[in-house]
């Protein structure tokens, strides 16, 4: 049920409604019924700093769950999670297949969206490690010292990066436009996210371009 609900409209609940739990709540802390003797003022605090912590960690923790992905998740270089090539041949063979892929999702867009925002993520390797673009970040610093013109390769890799963050973005927003204030339908979030799968294909053929001598 959580895994629908975006985190902040969790938030704005807690804060207009805040969780009881018997006589506590965030506006105040209590216990009734305490005996006025100092031995039992000791005890009333030190149950009502545990159950205090109780009632704050239940609340945090829901909206951690939900928290949006972070900045890592769209990492292309993903770290030890990949493979890196070992040879410029491999890295090459690899550079190929995604290129070869994201035409693929360009003309099967209609299918895929069909499985929802994180279905386009998973093609665009930021959710799950099946897709070739998964890691891709480090093949293209393989590739670039073979490239014709190195600014013009590299310039064409940090715009796939903008193309890939800003895709990824909006196929994540679409999940959870329905329950947003903003303006919109999931469809429109999947054209705003092929336009920049669009985008992404284009600088690899800018990269490839310049890769003549692997050809």
């Amino acid at each position: 049920m959580f895994s629908t609900v975006p985190w902040w409209f969790l938030a704005a609940c807690l804060i207009c409604f805040p969780p009881r739990i018997g006589s506590l709540s965030f506006q105040t802390f209590r216990i009734n019924a305490i005996p006025s003797t100092s031995s039992s003022s000791a005890l009333a605090t030190s149950v009502s700093s545990r159950r205090n912590f109780l009632a704050v960690t239940t609340a945090i923790l829901p909206i951690a769950a939900f928290s949006a992905p972070s900045v890592a998740a769209y990492s292309l270089d993903a770290g030890e999670k990949v493979k890196k090539p070992s040879s410029v041949p491999e890295a090459y063979a690899k550079f190929t297949s995604a290129r070869s892929e994201l035409s693929s999702t360009i003309q099967d867009y209609d299918q895929i969206t069909k499985g929802g925002g994180d279905n386009i993520r998973r093609y665009l390797g930021t959710v799950g490690t099946s897709s070739s673009i998964f890691g891709l970040k480090a093949v293209l610093k393989i590739l670039q010292d073979s490239a014709d013109d190195i600014g013009a390769f590299v310039d064409a890799s940090e715009d796939f990066d903008r193309a890939l963050v800003s895709a990824d973005s909006s196929a994540y927003s679409s999940m959870f436009v329905e329950f947003s204030a903003a303006k919109g339908t999931k469809e429109d979030y999947y054209a705003k996210a092929l336009v920049d799968i669009k985008n992404m294909y284009k600088c690899l053929d800018i990269m490839y371009n310049e890769l003549k001598e692997l050809q």
